[in-house]
């Protein structure tokens, strides 16, 4: 922060992301190994007509044992 304080707490979104090392239009489809690996991003819906990537959780970071904090679905 500009006035050199830390914040009490920090919160991510975290939303799905595709590693780009398997090819196929869901994760039911049969496993095809992508080949050039494709760059890593994130999942957004295809077409207008799709449901919105739904947020899979959020992440609370404080100052005090953030290693050890728990992860909060919605």
């Amino acid at each position: 922060m500009d006035d050199c304080s830390r914040k009490e707490a920090l919160d991510f979104d975290l939303y799905p992301w595709n590693a780009g090392t398997a090819t196929g239009i869901s994760y039911m489809s049969p496993i095809l190994e992508t080949q050039p690996r494709e760059r890593m991003y994130r999942i957004t819906r295809m077409y207008p007509e799709d449901p919105p990537v739904k947020l899979l959780a959020k992440r609370v970071f404080t100052g005090r044992n953030s290693g050890e904090l728990p992860i909060w679905i919605k």
